[in-house]
């Protein structure tokens, strides 16, 4: 948990994303299965919690999933074209499934799988 903790940095978080987010969800992980092993060895009530824990990072996840999905796979899909510009500036042109309402200072996470 130290680990995770010095992790999430938000310098180190922000400069390496990618990064933080695979390290991070394997050091959570591991947590999770330390703490399981942990309560089971003493035979500890707080089972019950943790494993409630779990089904809500899990929950959260699916979620996720089921959002992500669900926001860009209607209509044809979400397509993105990409240009390069002078002075190595590029410009992303994004046609969406569905209809997105978005106002100042609002930003969007973009998967680029291909």
């Amino acid at each position: 948990m130290v680990l995770i903790f010095c992790q999430s940095i938000s310098a180190l978080r922000h400069a390496y994303y990618e990064a933080f987010r695979y390290i991070h969800i394997v050091l959570a992980v591991a947590v999770l299965v330390g703490t399981w092993y942990h309560l089971r060895l003493k035979d500890l009530p707080q089972v019950q919690m943790l494993l409630f824990a779990i089904a809500i990072w899990i929950l959260e996840n699916v979620v996720r999933w089921i959002r992500i999905g669900y926001r860009n796979f209607g209509n044809g899909g979400t397509q993105a074209m990409i240009e390069a510009l002078p002075g190595n500036a590029t410009r992303v042109t994004i046609d969406l499934a569905r209809p997105w309402t978005f106002s100042p200072s609002t930003h969007a996470y973009l998967y680029m799988p291909s």
